[in-house]
């Protein structure tokens, strides 16, 4: 295999992402609160953003209001690869979006590391021209959320 292919095919967007199983989602169970962003401003201005997984059910909370977040997860290497789709939709937003519907969502892909109760996810906006992070580091386009698991019963 030339090296050009392989070059192409390490570089290609990922084709196994699924949705998230309950299994997979098991090590993620509990309440995580958002620690450190490196973005410079607030994420859609919210000031409060909380992670809920429950019975493989993913919600993240923004200011106390719930959005659903859509989860799809793939084994990849060095580092598994995870998709969030959040929901815009709120009963106070809704018909208040683009298209028809007014569903707004935002699509956001990167990897992630876990490692006890530290969620580290290096995140893009969904785009086939822009690929995934290969590392943790924050840039213009790659943006660094780390979430801590609430450990009070």
């Amino acid at each position: 295999m030339s090296p050009l292919i392989l070059a192409l095919m390490l570089l290609a967007p990922a084709q196994d992402l699924h949705p998230a199983t309950p299994a997979e989602s098991g090590a993620f169970e509990g309440t995580w609160r958002l620690v450190s962003d490196s973005r410079p401003e607030k994420f859609f201005g919210v000031q409060e953003r909380r992670l809920t997984v429950e019975n493989g059910a993913w919600n993240e909370w923004w200011d106390g209001k719930r959005k659903k977040v859509y989860v799809q997860f793939e084994a990849a290497k060095p580092w598994p690869v995870i998709r969030r789709m959040i929901s815009l939709n709120t009963p106070d937003r809704q018909g208040g979006g683009i298209g028809a519907g007014g569903n707004m969502s935002v699509n956001l892909w990167g990897i992630y590391r876990l490692e006890g109760n530290t969620l580290t996810l290096a995140l893009v906006r969904s785009d086939p021209e822009r690929p995934l992070p290969d590392s943790f580091e924050p840039n213009d386009h790659v943006a660094i959320e780390v979430w801590q698991r609430d450990t009070k019963p």
